[in-house]
């Protein structure tokens, strides 16, 4: 884009075969509007480990953090209130998942039913 190619059919075509290689690849309307599209090969990296604990920390931005405050029938305050953490990110990352579990020594590992996605979950509940 600082070169500008981006403005010209080739530059655009270039940004679409990038698009294509990402995520759930493209659109039906872009699909439509690009049938050229060529997605560009991504390597594949082999994961060596959290190298550090500022790395994984980076991973808690794309996290969510929820409270949860339910009736419960067998604490004698009348409420139950757990904590979660979660993590949902592109089904190939399951591996990196396992390891955070086993960084942490807790949480769990599910990858949903339809294989588009993988959440890396924690739950503290009293």
């Amino acid at each position: 884009m600082d070169l500008r190619e981006h403005l010209n059919p080739e530059g655009l075509q270039k940004i679409v075969n990038l698009r294509a290689s990402v995520n759930n690849g493209l659109s039906d309307s872009l699909k439509a509007a690009f049938p050229n599209t060529q997605p560009v090969s991504r390597p594949i990296v082999e994961f060596k480990g959290i190298p550090d604990p500022n790395w994984f920390v980076g991973f808690f931005a794309e996290g969510c953090f929820m409270v949860k405050v339910r009736e419960s029938k067998t604490h004698k305050i009348g409420s139950q209130v757990s904590v979660d953490f979660s993590i949902t990110q592109n089904p190939r990352d399951c591996v990196l998942f396992k390891n955070f579990q086993q960084y942490l020594d807790c949480g769990s590992t599910h990858v949903h039913s339809d294989q588009t996605a993988v959440t890396f979950f924690v739950r503290k509940g009293h």
